[in-house]
């Protein structure tokens, strides 16, 4: 079950989409559920919210200009079948902790304008996600957020030590065997999921999750599941743009090469090295750049694309 349940208007759609992503950096998918992806045709749609919240650790209530009113002046909250309502009432009577977040300028809500039965959402400290200052307001959720996410603790240099084993590992069974190789690929992914809501800010652990779901797109290349190729490919790269998006210098280099590197696997080899000198401006002795660099320059040389 997910660790944070994202709760939200669809006016402020693009917001909660955007604190997905971010999420998902440090969480991962698994960990991170929102209808808007998690719902699919056919679903019987309450049941999967029900189920999905009463699992949560968390849910973040996101709060935008027309949470409590609509464009109208309507008050949804006042309404017994609003969705949103239903949500949180879910996750208080469950014991659910819930954290306010404040988007596009929103100010907390009094309590008198919150029905009864949701008022002690006030009584969490919110969160501001400010568009000028997102990467900052961020990191500032993210600690926060640790102490809610519930999994055992690995200590960080054993599993900054396993995961590059486990990356040896999946090299050395990708020619051979990709079946395993996905597989093992997996593994990590699971791994992080479960370990990054204790470390939300270490970047090795954020570039990995990008790497591994282009490791995963990899082995499923050389199965034949190209459907589920271009899936993980586009999760990958989703992942490393959001990178970009909170420009920390420490993470840019991984970001670009990143990209290239499914730029590359999608066969377009003149933008993955656009991408991946932007990463060697940054740090020339980047060697995993420099290594996908001489790959692309190998490909150009005899190729006429």
């Amino acid at each position: 079950m997910p660790g944070a349940f994202i709760s939200y208007r669809r006016f402020d759609r693009a917001w909660a989409g955007r604190l997905a992503d971010h999420l998902i950096i440090r969480f991962g998918r698994d960990l991170i559920w929102r209808d808007v992806d998690d719902i699919k045709v056919g679903d019987k749609w309450w049941d999967k919210i029900f189920k999905a919240i009463v699992g949560s650790d968390v849910i973040l209530v996101v709060i935008g200009p027309y949470w409590i009113k609509d464009e109208e002046g309507n008050r949804r909250l006042d309404d017994p079948e609003d969705v949103l309502l239903q949500e949180i009432e879910t996750a208080i009577k469950n014991n659910i902790s819930a954290i306010p977040v404040l988007v596009g300028n929103t100010p907390m809500p009094n309590s008198n304008d919150l029905p009864p039965s949701i008022r002690s959402l006030l009584t969490t400290q919110g969160a501001v996600l400010r568009d000028r200052e997102w990467a900052r307001d961020i990191q500032i959720l993210m600690d926060t957020l640790r102490d809610f996410i519930k999994s055992d603790r690995k200590p960080l240099s054993e599993l900054h030590q396993n995961i590059y084993q486990m990356q040896l590992e999946y090299f050395r069974l990708l020619d051979s065997n990709p079946k395993k190789a996905r597989d093992q690929a997996k593994q990590v992914l699971d791994l992080l999921d479960g370990q990054m809501p204790h470390y939300p800010n270490d970047q090795y652990l954020q570039m990995q999750r990008g790497y591994f779901l282009k490791n995963e797109a990899m082995a499923l290349r050389d199965l034949g599941e190209n459907k589920q190729f271009q899936t993980k490919l586009t999760e990958a790269e989703r992942l490393f743009k959001t990178m970009l998006v909170e420009n920390d210098k420490n993470l840019l280099a991984s970001a670009f090469n990143g990209i290239g590197s499914v730029e590359m696997l999608r066969g377009h080899n003149k933008e993955a090295l656009n991408w991946i000198d932007k990463a060697l401006e940054i740090e020339p002795d980047y060697e995993a750049a420099k290594q996908d660099k001489q790959s692309v320059m190998n490909y150009l040389s005899g190729t006429t694309e």
